[in-house]
């Protein structure tokens, strides 16, 4: 369990000051930050397992299929 949330927090809050006025975004400020923060999600818990699906999927709760679509959707090479 994360203890302490608030740097997230805080990140999330500066990337939508700074993305939300701007019109290429407009209805797409959601899927934007979901998929950064996703994607930064996994390739540090893979970068963290030394690439091994199988211990990353475990410590991030999913299965390693599903792991393995979140590598291809987002091009992440290790």
């Amino acid at each position: 369990m994360i203890a302490d949330t608030s740097a997230i927090t805080n990140a999330v809050k500066r990337t939508v000051a700074d993305i939300h006025p701007d019109p290429d975004f407009q209805g797409k400020l959601y899927r934007t930050i979901v998929d950064a923060a996703q994607r930064q999600v996994v390739e540090s818990v893979l970068k963290y397992h030394r690439g091994n699906q199988v211990h990353s999927a475990r410590h991030l709760g999913i299965n390693r299929n599903t792991l393995r679509k979140l590598i291809r959707k987002h091009n992440i090479i290790f």
